[in-house]
């Protein structure tokens, strides 16, 4: 997931993680967030619920997403991946259309 990606970046930009630190299940990057005060444990839970109820029925192909779900991971997505951007203060470096 992208937010997923966000996150990891964060955390690797700030020193909180090594490349190898990432290599853990999908939703430990959630924890990860919250331990260095990204966000709140709730955020990490709601984000955690998503995955387990979405994106690995989806990813393994139990069930196909809707174009509705589609359009609001993208905003999810869009929207973490400013959010991290603002906190690490790198919104000049980043290659997105922003």
């Amino acid at each position: 997931m992208a937010a997923e990606r966000s996150i990891q970046f964060y955390l690797l930009h700030r020193g909180h993680a090594s490349g190898e630190d990432l290599r853990y299940e999908h939703t430990e990057v959630y924890q990860q967030g919250v331990t260095v005060n990204l966000f709140s444990q709730e955020f990490a839970d709601r984000l955690t619920q998503l995955w387990k109820q979405n994106r690995a029925e989806v990813y393994y192909r139990e069930t196909v997403a809707s174009a509705e779900q589609a359009d609001a991971m993208l905003a999810l997505a869009e929207a973490a991946h400013q959010y991290i951007l603002n906190a690490a203060t790198l919104r000049h470096e980043c290659v997105c259309s922003q």
